[in-house]
């Protein structure tokens, strides 16, 4: 019924009917460690300023100047940090900082330099795909139709069990 439907669309929304934003980025990154003097953040921060301006001022592509600069394993891809959706979670993704920033960049731009408990990063994003929704009236009949097997799947292999038996109780194979 419409009510079994609607129940099933709603705990599975998140699962099977919504798909988050997901960018397909890459990133520059310089590690400040919490244990790093104040002199030595101040340092990497100034670095990471400067690789910014080269960036801005398209001296070089953001792969090359990734590749040069960045200290994180992606370096050896160009940066690259593929796709990730909004709802990622790790570090740096998890962290409100570097998501903001980054959801907020259309494809093809820069952000500013972002901080996070694990250094400094500057990213550019190269495609968005935004969110998408199936609605409940798109995708009802679907439900409805799953809802249906589900509820005769027992019944079938009960039936499909006791058929095979059959050969079985009776000596035969």
């Amino acid at each position: 019924n419409d009510n079994d439907c609607r129940a099933y669309y709603d705990e599975n929304y998140e699962r099977l009917y919504h798909k988050p934003k997901r960018v397909k980025a890459g990133q520059i990154f310089m590690a400040i460690g919490p244990d790093d003097s104040k002199a030595l953040a101040d340092k990497t921060r100034q670095q990471m300023t400067d690789v910014l301006e080269l960036v801005n001022a398209g001296s070089a592509t953001f792969a090359d100047l990734a590749s040069e600069y960045s200290e994180h394993r992606t370096a050896s891809f160009a940066g690259d940090l593929g796709y990730f959706d909004e709802n990622r979670e790790g570090d740096p993704y998890g962290e409100e900082a570097f998501r903001a920033a980054v959801f907020a960049l259309e494809a093809g731009e820069t952000s500013e330099v972002i901080e996070t408990t694990l250094g400094l990063h500057i990213v550019q994003v190269e495609e968005v795909e935004d969110a998408t929704d199936n609605a409940y009236d798109d995708v009802k009949l679907e439900i409805a139709e799953r809802l249906l097997v589900d509820a005769e799947a027992p019944e079938l292999a009960q039936s499909f069990a006791n058929e095979l038996a059959v050969p079985f109780s009776q000596g035969q194979d």
